[in-house]
């Protein structure tokens, strides 16, 4: 008989015949991975608050994409369940779940997503301008983008470096500028210009502090 609604640290890489009940709390647009295949990754919370991300290879995105969309709570069962190691994590769980078009994937209506563990993990701008370099690490803060620039490229002690500006600022009016560097400003820049033009407020998750000319978010 079938494990129903396990929690996401039940489901182990051993566990067979188990249905998880999740909403989906973050969708991040296609990437490269160093080995040159191309993903989409998605993070799911359950009830209690616990994350694990959600693997779709491109061969499957056509398939999973319509299916699942952002704050939505699903079944999910059976997924395959890997292990993830430490520098490819992007939440902290040492496994991630890969679906794929054959993965049963339910709908449900009659439950209400729990977003609270969700919105609780937010930094107020006020704690992240006093802190310095180094201080902060995968902060998520939420905001509306009153400001962008256009993607540039700047000349780093790494080389040059693509980069782009955003500025957030939250119900307390203090801004803070938010920097895109890497493939970033292609993959997510032009979903944040969109916000920006629509006047809409945004949650950025996993911001760190880096340097460029004075400390930069």
């Amino acid at each position: 008989m079938g494990q129903t609604n396990l929690l996401i640290p039940q489901v182990k890489v051993e566990t067979r015949s188990w249905t998880s009940r999740v909403t989906i709390i973050e969708h991040i647009p296609i990437m490269t991975c160093g080995n040159g295949k191309k993903l989409k990754r998605y993070v799911l919370t359950d009830d209690e608050g616990n994350e694990i991300a959600a693997t779709v290879f491109l061969e499957h995105v056509r398939f999973i994409t319509p299916v699942i969309h952002l704050f939505n709570v699903y079944d999910i069962t059976n997924a395959q369940v890997r292990f993830v190691p430490s520098q490819y994590r992007i939440i902290n769980n040492q496994y991630h779940w890969v679906l794929q078009r054959d993965t049963l994937i339910r709908p449900v209506l009659d439950h209400n997503p729990n977003l609270r563990y969700f919105f609780d993990n937010l930094t107020p701008y006020s704690m992240v301008v006093k802190k310095s370099v180094g201080d902060i690490n995968n902060i998520d803060i939420v905001g509306a983008i009153i400001d962008f620039e256009e993607p540039t490229i700047v000349n780093t002690v790494n080389g040059l470096k693509n980069i782009q500006r955003f500025t957030f600022i939250d119900i307390e009016k203090i801004p803070l500028t938010v920097t895109l560097s890497e493939e970033m400003p292609k993959i997510v820049g032009p979903i944040l210009e969109e916000a920006a033009n629509k006047m809409s407020i945004v949650v950025v998750k996993r911001l760190s502090f880096a340097s460029y000319k004075g400390k930069c978010i």
